[in-house]
């Protein structure tokens, strides 16, 4: 795959630019088409961010960076699903180890949800999940930590 001169990655836009509800709009439009595309194609990207999305300056966005990706059938090069993903964009029950990946339709929540943080980032201009301290308890599976605590 060559993407040559895609654009410039969402994460760098946004710190230099305020996005309309309208280009917020088209744009998660376009992502919300590419991963339902993945989607009925097994695949689950597993690390929606704005960094893994490329907005090319007629404003088509590309998702990129399939390295964590997954397609069912096929084993996980880690066992740990908590190894997977970026910080305030993982969905809870991949931070708590809560979730078991039996079926491609938990996968697909998860990059539902990663979906939903990134649109909140665009809209607030913050992260809405977990602290990093919370995060990395988590991620450790520090002795006595309890999500329900």
């Amino acid at each position: 795959l060559v993407l040559g001169n895609a654009g410039e990655s969402l994460y760098n836009l946004r710190e230099e630019y305020d996005f309309s509800p309208e280009q917020i709009r088209r744009l998660l439009q376009q992502l919300l088409e590419a991963v339902a595309h993945l989607h009925e194609h097994g695949v689950c990207h597993r690390d929606i961010k704005p960094a893994n999305v490329v907005v090319s300056e007629e404003g088509v966005a590309t998702l990129v960076d399939f390295g964590t990706a997954r397609v069912p059938g096929i084993q996980d090069l880690l066992e740990d699903a908590r190894m997977y993903g970026t910080p305030g964009f993982q969905a809870p029950e991949l931070l708590f180890g809560d979730a078991y990946f039996d079926d491609f339709a938990q996968y697909a929540k998860v990059d539902v949800f990663s979906l939903g943080c990134v649109l909140t980032e665009l809209l607030t201009g913050g992260k809405p999940v977990l602290d990093l301290p919370t995060w990395l308890q988590a991620r450790a599976g520090a002795p006595g930590y309890s999500p329900n605590a």
